[in-house]
């Protein structure tokens, strides 16, 4: 990306400005108005005008093409679009300066002459010139080197972008020959007497020489060697002479020439609108630019549109006659600086060129397989695929691990479960067989129920299940004696006795004597120290819960412990997995990279066997072409030894 070069030449004053005067101070790259008197600054017209170069009335031609078209001819030969085009009023030496005259030549001439001393120097490589010359004049456009091709029209095509049909190009082959055209075009072209100017230009006219070149050695055995071999360079050289704007006041253009003024204008003007909407960005914008609102725009689209190194030189005239002028051609020239291109080599590639690109392609990737990079990837490919052996191995034994922990958390909760299990049977087993004692006893009858005997059961049923904790209770030790009685004579077969009732048992205590009261006390029976031994079994079964309990505790606890482990495994064989994943997707990675490769060199191989024919037809239309050269040349020499013959006679 670079920013047009522009630049403005001074011309002196000629015998009709001498008494108007110098209105213009330049100082190093910048110009200012001032009086022509007083030599101060113009108050009204403060304005500095800041551009690339500033050239004065002393220096020559030869210094401005140095400065602003060499480098742009160095470029065009390897591959760049160039263009150098004058621009400025009627009478301010534009055509002096593209044209020149045989003692001091201009911008073409030495342009021309730049290109051929290059190409001289360049012994690696191939050239072919072809130049053509046309002139816009009333918004027609005329073969100069043809002048019976009139009006040709304009094309434009993907492939050769916009063009003029039906335009003689002649090949070249000496800086001569060119001169020699460009002379005979001249002949051709409009030109009209005015006030200001008596050989003043009346149409413009646009140079071209097309430049191809390529490798001379394309049989490169390496063709790593010569990565361009077979490609075509084509670049295009357009040297623009514009008439100049002119005012019919000061002209004093009457019926043609004022057409001919009209129609200058007019593509000026148009060329003033795209420069201004190139500098104010409308390209990059996406905006609308103005091309086809006149010929010479069109004609000019390509190198305008960016793909170009573009020199502008805006001649004026220092005359205070002509300021208004001037600052037109100024302000144009700071618009135009404002544009920016971006031009690139302009490469066409043939059938045989692109069989030669593809082969230096296939070198270079069986280099890269065979070389030390192609090592390193396999060597990481196998770094990567044991790396994720070990730790597939890893994840297995993880794996296995976490089973195992699994298996003994499901045991012991199998053995707490089964102890469970175990105690609340021998809780049932034993709350069943105290209950089977109890229903199994008969109910004592004794005349007169007392009123602490149980009610009848349900349904008439004279028996009814007792509290094992009844039998061990302390405020009712009647009720146990009792009991213990009803138990003896279960045990006995004889009939039961009379069993005498609490109150009589009182009755018999108060009656007694006091000297009666050492008589012996009545004795529990065996049974109740039965049911004291069941209720010392019961406390056992208790303490045996509560160990269980604190087993039950103990495994819980191990449990959790283990579960939190387990955690642990899995978050760490998460990361595992996601580390063993991406060292997965890398080797899918390399081994697609590879495979790309591979089926690259299998593409490239299959299509350099379909260009072969290709090749063997480009061959032979580049024998056709060098033969048509060589016949050309000689016929040259012939004319040559010919000339000399002919001038003696």
């Amino acid at each position: 990306m670079e920013n047009i070069s522009v630049s403005v030449r001074v011309r002196p004053l000629n015998k009709q400005e001498q008494s108007d005067g110098f209105a213009w101070k330049i100082e190093k790259n910048s110009l200012c108005q001032v009086d022509p008197k007083t030599k101060e600054l113009e108050r009204a017209r403060d304005a500095k005008y800041a551009l690339d170069h500033v050239f004065g009335p002393q220096q020559s031609t030869r210094e401005i093409y140095e400065v602003t078209t060499q480098g742009l001819i160095r470029k065009l030969v390897n591959g760049f679009n160039s263009t150098v085009f004058a621009y400025g009023q009627t009478s301010s030496g534009k055509t002096h300066t593209m044209r020149g005259t045989p003692d001091q030549p201009g911008i073409i001439p030495m342009a021309v002459q730049e290109v051929f001393t290059i190409i001289e120097a360049l012994q690696d490589r191939e050239f072919l010139l072809r130049v053509s010359y046309m002139e816009l004049y009333n918004e027609d456009i005329n073969d100069l080197l043809a002048p019976e091709n009139i009006k040709l029209p304009i094309h434009e095509s993907k492939e050769n972008g916009v063009y003029v049909a039906g335009l003689r190009e002649d090949i070249v082959i000496s800086p001569e020959q060119v001169l020699e055209l460009i002379q005979q075009g001249e002949a051709n072209r409009h030109i009209g007497a005015t006030k200001m100017n008596e050989g003043s230009s009346r149409s413009h006219t646009v140079f071209r020489m097309v430049i191809e070149s390529r490798a001379i050695d394309s049989a490169v055995e390496e063709p790593s060697a010569n990565p361009d071999a077979g490609a075509i360079l084509v670049s295009t050289l357009t040297l623009v002479d514009l008439a100049g704007s002119e005012r019919v006041a000061k002209t004093g253009a009457e019926g043609i020439r004022m057409k001919e003024g009209t129609a200058i204008n007019k593509s000026l003007l148009t060329l003033g609108n795209v420069i201004n909407k190139l500098s104010d960005g409308a390209a990059v914008a996406g905006g609308h630019i103005p091309y086809r609102d006149s010929k010479l725009t069109r004609i000019l689209q390509p190198p305008l549109g960016g793909n170009a190194k573009i020199a502008i030189i805006c001649n004026m005239t220092p005359a205070a006659y002509h300021v208004e002028e001037s600052h037109s051609t100024l302000r144009f020239a700071c618009r135009a600086k404002r544009v920016v291109n971006n031009a690139v080599v302009n490469e066409v590639l043939s059938d045989a060129a692109v069989l030669k690109r593809q082969a230096n392609e296939i070198a270079e990737l069986r280099k890269a397989l065979a070389s030390a990079g192609n090592a390193d990837v396999e060597e990481q490919i196998s770094h990567l695929r044991a790396q994720l052996l070990r730790s597939e191995q890893d994840n297995e034994l993880m794996r296995i691990k976490l089973e195992q922990e699994t298996a003994e958390r499901e045991k012991a909760q199998k053995q707490v479960e089964m102890a469970k299990k175990i105690m609340f049977e021998k809780q049932q087993e034993q709350a069943k067989e105290e209950g089977g004692r109890k229903n199994n006893r008969r109910e004592t009858w004794c005349p007169g129920r007392s009123g602490w005997a149980p009610p009848l059961a349900e349904g008439g049923s004279r028996k009814r299940p007792l509290q094992t904790m009844d039998l061990v209770d302390e405020d009712t030790t009647s009720r146990s004696m009792m009991l213990s009685v009803l138990e003896e004579e279960e045990e006995s077969d004889e009939p039961p006795a009379k069993v005498k009732r609490p109150s009589d048992v009182e009755m018999e205590d108060t009656s007694a004597e006091p000297g009666e009261s050492d008589s012996p006390v009545p004795q529990l029976p065996p049974s109740v120290h039965v049911r004291k031994s069941s209720v010392a079994s019961g406390r056992g079964n208790s303490e045996l819960v509560e160990m269980l309990q604190s087993r039950v505790r103990e495994l819980e606890s191990e449990a959790e412990a283990t579960k939190q482990e387990l955690a642990n495994s899995a978050q760490r064989l998460q990361e595992q997995d996601e580390t063993l994943r991406a060292a997965g997707t890398q080797v899918q990675e390399l081994t697609s990279i590879r495979a790309e490769l591979s089926s690259s060199v299998e593409q490239l191989t299959a299509d350099k066997e379909k260009l072969v024919p290709q090749l063997e037809q480009a061959r032979w239309q580049n024998r056709q072409l060098e033969k048509r050269l060589e016949d050309m040349a000689a016929a040259k020499q012939a004319a040559e030894e010919v000339r000399p013959a002919a001038n003696g006679l």
